[in-house]
């Protein structure tokens, strides 16, 4: 939520007093998904949204524009 209000992750994470949910391991997720030839594409948008290369807001337009199943099919 904090990011779609568009609150940088480091205010955030510094702000908080529970665990964020995938800011530690979409890096991980995202390299391993690399490794293995493995399309992975909301985590693509989490991991980009983490690392300040998108924000919540734009990525969640971006999926409303994704037919269901679209993203496993073959290019």
């Amino acid at each position: 939520m904090e990011l779609a209000r568009g609150r940088p992750i480091d205010e955030i994470i510094s702000s908080m007093h529970m665990v964020a949910e995938g800011v530690k391991s979409a890096p991980t997720v995202i390299e391993l998904a690399r490794e293995k030839d493995i399309s992975l594409p909301i985590s693509e948008d989490v991991y980009r949204v983490i690392i300040g290369e998108s924000n919540a807001r734009g990525v969640y337009k971006g999926l409303l524009r994704v037919i269901a199943g679209e993203e496993s099919e073959p290019g």
